[in-house]
C-alpha cells in the first residue's frame, strides 16, 4: 500500500508541474509574446537558462526567455495569429525574457541564419529584429533577415523597413525590392551598402545618422562544449570564445554594470545569510557554555561545603572566583569567535563590492 501511495504522490506532483508549465505557456500566448511551431521539417531544439535543451515538435510554443536553433537541412514555421516567421537551417534566434517585453511590442534576437518574416500592419513601429550588427524595425511588412559572421542583410518584399547600423548609427528606410547589408571589418569598423533604388522617385537611398542608434546588441548566444559553457562569436553558428570576451563586444557598459551590481547584491545577500546562520549558532554555543559553567560552579561550591563544613569563606570565595573567571574566559573566547566571523563577513562584503567596482 505504501508503494502505491508513493507512486500516486509522484504522479500528482508531475501533473502539477505540467499544469503549471502549461498555464505559464498559455499566459505567454495570451500576452502575444509566444510563437507556435506550426510546421517542421528536420531537427530543431529549444533551450533556456538552467534547463536541458528539448527537441522541437510541431505544436510546441517558443516562449520568452527561450532560444530556438535549427540544424542543417531544417525548415521551421513559427506562427502568432496571422504573423509568420520562417526559420531556415543553421539559424539561432531567441525571445527576450518576459521582464524585457513591452505591451504591443515584439523583439526578436537573431544570432545567425535566415528568418523570413510576415508582420501585421499597424500605425506605429511595433516589431524589431536585432542582430549583432543591425536592427530592423517595421510597422508591418514582409521581409527577410540573414545573419552570418561579420555581416547582416535585410531585404524587403513588401512594405517598409527601417534599418540601423549598430556601430555607426547610420539609419535608412528601404522598401520593396531593396536590400541593405551591414558588414563589420576585422578592425572593428562597419559599412552599410545598398542594392536597389527608390523606384517612385528614382533616387538613391537616403541615409541618416543618429547617435541614439549607436548601440551594442546587448545579447549573445552560448553553447556547451566539453562540459564548458562558451559564447558564440557574433553572427556565428559554431565559432566560440570565452564569455567575458564576448560580453565586452556585445554588452553595453551600462548593462554590464547593472548585471554586475545585481550579481554583487546576490552574493552579498548570500554572505549575510551565512553570517546570520553562524551568528545564531555561536550565540547558542555561548548560552550553552555559560549555562554549563554556571551549573558547574554551583556544583563545586556545594560539594566543598558538604565535604568540609569547616571550609573558610575565603576558600569558597576563591573557588567561586575561579569559576567566575572560567566563565568569563569562555565567554571572551566565544565572543572573539563571533568577532572573527563578523570581521570575515565584512571582509567578504568589501571584497565583493570592490570586485564589482561599486562603492
Amino acid at each position: 500500500m505504501s508503494v502505491l501511495r508513493v507512486l500516486v504522490f509522484i504522479t500528482l506532483v508531475a501533473l502539477s508541474f505540467q499544469a503549471g508549465a502549461q498555464s505559464r505557456s498559455q499566459n505567454h500566448i495570451q500576452s502575444g509574446h509566444a510563437w507556435i511551431v506550426a510546421k517542421l521539417q528536420g531537427s530543431a531544439y529549444i533551450a533556456q537558462k538552467d534547463a536541458k535543451a528539448i527537441k522541437v515538435r510541431r505544436g510546441m510554443a517558443l516562449e520568452p526567455g527561450q532560444t530556438l536553433s535549427t540544424r542543417a537541412r531544417t525548415r521551421l514555421l513559427l506562427v502568432r495569429g496571422k504573423e509568420r516567421i520562417q526559420v531556415g537551417s543553421g539559424a539561432i534566434m531567441a525571445l527576450p525574457p518576459a521582464k524585457y517585453n513591452k505591451p504591443g511590442k515584439t523583439l526578436i534576437l537573431h544570432q545567425s541564419g535566415r528568418l523570413d518574416l510576415t508582420v501585421n500592419k499597424r500605425r506605429a513601429k511595433h516589431f524589431s529584429v536585432k542582430t549583432p550588427y543591425l536592427v530592423a524595425t517595421v510597422k508591418g511588412t514582409t521581409f527577410w533577415v540573414d545573419v552570418r559572421e561579420g555581416r547582416s542583410v535585410v531585404s524587403v518584399s513588401s512594405g517598409r523597413v527601417e534599418v540601423s547600423n549598430n556601430s555607426s548609427g547610420e539609419t535608412t528606410d528601404i522598401t520593396r525590392g531593396q536590400t541593405v547589408t551591414v558588414k563589420k571589418s576585422t578592425n572593428g569598423t562597419s559599412t552599410m551598402t545598398f542594392d536597389g533604388t527608390v523606384a517612385t522617385k528614382g533616387q538613391k537611398i537616403k541615409v541618416r545618422k543618429y547617435k541614439k542608434n549607436i548601440k551594442k546588441p546587448n545579447f549573445y548566444a552560448t553553447v556547451k562544449t566539453g562540459g564548458k559553457t562558451l559564447a558564440l562569436q557574433p553572427g556565428s553558428l559554431k565559432k566560440t570564445a570565452p564569455i567575458e570576451s564576448i560580453k565586452l563586444l556585445t554588452i553595453s557598459q551600462r548593462n554590464l554594470l547593472r548585471a554586475t551590481a545585481e550579481q554583487a547584491q546576490k552574493e552579498i545577500g548570500e554572505v549575510e545569510a551565512v553570517a546570520s546562520t553562524v551568528s545564531q549558532s555561536v550565540s547558542q554555543t555561548v548560552s550553552s557554555t555559560v549555562s554549563s559553567v554556571t551549573s558547574g560552579s554551583s556544583s563545586n561550591t556545594a560539594s566543598s561545603e558538604t565535604s568540609d563544613p569547616g571550609t573558610s569563606s575565603s576558600e569558597t570565595s576563591s573557588s567561586e572566583t575561579n569559576d567566575s573567571g572560567s566563565s568569563t574566559a569562555s565567554s571572551s573566547s566565544v565572543g572573539g569567535a563571533v568577532g572573527g566571523v563578523a570581521d570575515t563577513v565584512s571582509s567578504a562584503v568589501s571584497s565583493v563590492t570592490s570586485a564589482t567596482g561599486l562603492f
